[in-house]
């Protein structure tokens, strides 16, 4: 989806927003299989990395970041 929407928005496209648009989410049921999904978007931000640098900000950081404090926390 990011990818996607980024080459929209590159190729001068409209974009617009939908306020009423229904969005949703599935709920990881245990704390492996969320950790699987965060390992997940890490590897897929790598890889948009790849793409293009721009895809990449710092604030993308913050689920890998609260996922190792919260192992960490568990382990201790």
């Amino acid at each position: 989806d990011i990818e996607f929407s980024h080459r929209i928005i590159e190729s001068g496209a409209k974009v617009i927003l939908v306020p009423d648009a229904v969005v949703f989410h599935k709920r990881r049921t245990s704390l492996k299989k969320f950790f699987r999904q965060v390992f997940n978007w890490g590897v897929a931000r790598i890889n948009l990395y790849k793409i293009d640098r721009k895809l990449l900000e710092p604030v993308h950081a913050l689920p890998a970041l609260a996922t190792l404090v919260l192992f960490l926390l568990l382990c201790a």
